[in-house]
């Protein structure tokens, strides 16, 4: 069972609609019991870091259930644009710490006179390394809208996108994050949604 985490920040409808081209067993919830019991778990997220994050932590015992599935019983989970952001332990947008689960940080794009914020448009991305999630997607366009990123450590790092260098990908153990849009990214959307699923 696939499990897509709504906890009232996200686009929820459009992810679903996208994982049930692929595969008709999915639940939107954010109960705990049922996340604790999921194959897979999909975390979206837009707007503002601390907004999320304490929306996390109104839902009782909801950040006890991710942190068992993400680190306990390790089953794969996908965090989608903010929900990427939130892999990590703070971050440059709010004060709230964030969910921990990968070393790094938040921080604000640096505007250039070629790198407005917020970013936002099709981008290539390219592989920095083999991975499961980016099969067959390298130098693959999808679709980015914002104005922060994860920085993480290197060995976690799986993608960036090809115009600005911007952490697209990453990867640690059995927890993935991606900082574009798959459910507006069409056929390269699907293709690493159906990629998360055969993990």
């Amino acid at each position: 069972m696939i499990v897509v985490v709504d906890y009232g920040v996200g686009n929820i409808n459009s992810i679903k609609n996208l994982v049930l081209k692929i595969d008709k067993k999915i639940k939107i919830t954010c109960d705990p019991d049922t996340i604790i019991r999921a194959d897979k778990v999909i975390l979206p997220g837009v707007g503002a870091f601390d907004n999320a994050m304490q929306k996390i932590r109104a839902h009782h015992k909801l950040r006890e259930a991710l942190d068992y599935s993400a680190l306990q019983n390790k089953i794969p989970i996908l965090g989608i644009c903010l929900g990427m952001q939130m892999l990590g332990q703070y971050s440059a947008e709010g004060v709230l710490p964030g969910l921990g689960w990968i070393e790094g940080h938040t921080k604000k794009i640096r505007i250039t006179e070629s790198q407005r914020v917020p970013n936002v448009g099709w981008y290539r991305i390219v592989n920095t390394q083999d991975n499961a999630l980016t099969y067959n997607l390298n130098k693959s366009w999808f679709y980015f809208s914002h104005s922060f990123y994860l920085e993480t450590h290197c060995n976690n790092l799986v993608s960036i996108s090809f115009e600005n260098e911007i952490n697209s990908v990453i990867n640690m153990e059995n927890i993935w994050g991606v900082q574009f849009h798959p459910e507006k990214s069409h056929q390269n959307g699907i293709q690493l949604l159906k990629n998360f699923l055969d993990i």
